[in-house]
């Protein structure tokens, strides 16, 4: 499953997505304002004002807690599990945005690892996000702290168990 690209204006990632054949989506971010009607949201700031499907505040320059933040992922993984395509964003798309996007790319990879063309060697999620989505991305130290120290390892079994599911096995633990 690959997911077509609707719209080249934003940035965005690709990430590993479990079903009949593994495949790959792209996961678009930007400024939440320049959404585009065809892509479902993630929006990552309470002072932006427009619909989301996810709507998952933080602090501008801030963090979060991580289980609410692997909870968010999550949901925007689901999103990519029914061939939805999903636009992450906040005010600017840098900070909040980049944050959430190397979590997606840390689950991804720790689901399927990139290969190293695509990550310059050892990976390292905050250096992918600023290498494939926007140079300057991920503002803060706090923010990159988190995303290089996040416990992804639940959301990833919960993929794998999709991904069995949908194989017709029963999934192991």
């Amino acid at each position: 499953m690959v997911a077509k690209v609707i719209d080249k204006s934003p940035g965005h990632i690709v990430v590993a997505v479990p079903g009949s054949g593994l495949g790959r989506a792209f996961v678009y971010g930007g400024p939440y304002l320049r959404k585009s009607a065809k892509l479902v949201g993630v929006k990552l700031a309470a002072e932006v004002r427009k619909d989301c499907t996810i709507n998952f505040p933080i602090p501008n320059y801030g963090i979060c807690a991580q289980s609410e933040l692997l909870e968010a992922v999550a949901k925007a993984y689901a999103l990519l599990l029914t061939d939805q395509q999903v636009y992450v964003g906040c005010v600017g798309g840098i900070g909040r945005t980049g944050m959430f996007l190397g979590v997606m790319a840390k689950v991804s990879h720790a689901y399927v690892p990139y290969g190293p063309e695509e990550c310059g060697g050892a990976f390292d999620p905050v250096l992918f996000v600023r290498k494939h989505y926007l140079a300057h991305a991920i503002e803060t130290s706090a923010q990159e702290s988190l995303v290089r120290g996040i416990d992804v390892s639940g959301v990833v079994r919960w993929l794998k168990a999709f991904d069995e599911i949908t194989a017709g096995s029963v999934p192991s633990r």
